[in-house]
């Protein structure tokens, strides 16, 4: 082994190494011992008296007397440490250690001729090959190490780079999902709107009738009470009941205008929330009410009903036109799949409030839903009636509605009786969300 590859090794050991001679000169140490004792560099030469408390004579007696032993010794040196530290070290053999173990150890090594230091580096050769073993296998781990973590990095980044296009695209998909979603609910909103526009015609139609009938009457009455006239036949008493005719007359046309006009008043109240989407404060009551009048013609070619129970006291600040879309989706719903097949079916919806919250449960006393079904009911797409037309949206555009819309949440509730059941949970004021700019208009 060379001068420097043993200088190199040396120096890898944490322990401090010094090797000495009898005089007491230090003609070689290594960098654990500069640190431990504070030395200058390795090309000074230092002496053991500098380091150590005992006088010169005690020092040298002492030496003499290792070399001589390879058994311990009762003989110690006292080291002047770092930051003024003493620490006291014994002899043992070939070893001068620290009396106390718990602190670091020092190797002193006695050379005093080249074949007894020969002989005396044996065993220190040996720990030192060892040690040059173990760097060695550490190097080759160290490259292996950074081969594996080169190939590693190259992998990373090439998923990163597949990760990165996945993740564009499944964007992609996802930006148009969303446009289809919103499409969707369009689309779902103009079908309201249609079904409104039927049900309010069909209303209409009733009170408009009673117009046309009561003023055709009138004008026939009208051409009765003339000819009377013109014939100089017109008595006191046809005129007094001509009198009483128009006047029932107009109060009948009169009132049913303004039936109709209520229709087409409360009609652009329902078509402008269905189209523009504006938030604004309505009575639940009579807005549900109206809503329900829009729906009637999926009751009229049936014997299905509803029964509808809710406080003239509650007010709600929301997006009516959602709240239109639900009814309308829950209703078609019910009517189209959980009365197949019956004649006479129910639907209930009860609506309370609290200090915060409008609870709105809507039920029917329909076919309901296997326990397997209802954990996909708000899934998209799910329908169990697929061959008949079925989209499987309804329940979807509900649920995002209550959801993303109107800050709410809608339940699925057990069933304790035939058919299905829904809690729907709403803010009585979604002010607050607005103005914290959580809400989005997209849909």
């Amino acid at each position: 082994m060379s001068t420097n590859e043993y200088s190199t090794l040396i120096d890898i050991l944490e322990e401090p190494v010094l090797i000495l001679n009898l005089e007491g000169n230090i003609v070689s140490f290594n960098n654990a011992a500069i640190k431990y004792f504070l030395l200058r560099d390795k090309s000074s030469c230092v002496n053991l008296n500098d380091l150590v408390l005992e006088k010169a004579n005690v020092l040298t007696q002492n030496l003499t007397m290792w070399s001589r032993s390879k058994s311990a010794l009762p003989a110690g040196l006292t080291f002047k440490l770092k930051r003024d530290e003493i620490r006291k070290f014994v002899c043992k053999g070939q070893l001068i250690r620290p009396s106390t173990p718990s602190l670091e150890a020092l190797i002193m090594v006695r050379c005093i001729t080249k074949r007894e230091s020969h002989k005396t580096f044996i065993s220190l050769n040996k720990k030192i090959e060892h040690l040059a073993k173990e760097v060695k296998e550490r190097q080759r781990n160290e490259k292996y190490i950074g081969q594996l973590n080169f190939e590693l990095e190259i992998k990373v980044n090439e998923r990163t780079k597949e990760l990165s296009t996945t993740n564009d695209s499944l964007n992609l998909s996802l930006e148009k999902l969303k446009n289809t979603q919103n499409h969707l609910i369009r689309s779902e909103r103009l079908a309201a709107l249609g079904s409104m526009v039927a049900g309010i015609a069909h209303e209409i139609n009733n009170p408009v009738g009673v117009c046309v009938t009561a003023a055709s009457y009138q004008q026939d009455q009208v051409n009765h009470y003339r000819q009377l006239y013109d014939g100089d036949k017109l008595t006191r008493d046809d005129f007094e009941s001509f009198l009483d005719l128009t006047q029932q007359s107009s109060k009948i046309v009169s009132s049913n205008l303004e039936r109709a006009a209520d229709l087409i008043r409360n009609f652009k109240l329902l078509a402008v929330d269905q189209t523009e989407d504006i938030s604004r404060e309505i009575k639940v009551k009579s807005y549900i009410e109206e809503v329900l009048l829009s729906l009637q013609p999926y009751f009229t070619k049936t014997q299905h009903s509803y029964e509808f129970n809710c406080s003239a006291e509650v007010h709600l600040y929301s997006y009516p036109g959602a709240i239109t879309q639900i009814l309308n989706n829950l209703i078609e719903n019910s009517i189209l799949h959980g009365f197949a097949g019956k004649k006479r079916g129910v639907i209930t919806m009860d609506v309370d409030s609290d200090d915060s919250d409008l609870i709105l449960d809507y039920s029917d006393n329909g076919n309901g839903i296997s326990d397997e079904n209802s954990k996909r009911i708000f899934d998209p797409f799910f329908t169990t009636r697929r061959n008949q037309g079925g989209s499987g949206l309804g329940m979807s555009i509900v649920y995002n509605l209550v959801k993303d819309k109107l800050f709410g949440e809608i339940k699925l509730l057990e069933r304790k009786r035939q058919g299905i059941s829904f809690r729907i949970t709403l803010p009585l004021s979604i002010k607050n969300y607005l103005e914290d700019g959580s809400h989005s208009d997209s849909n």
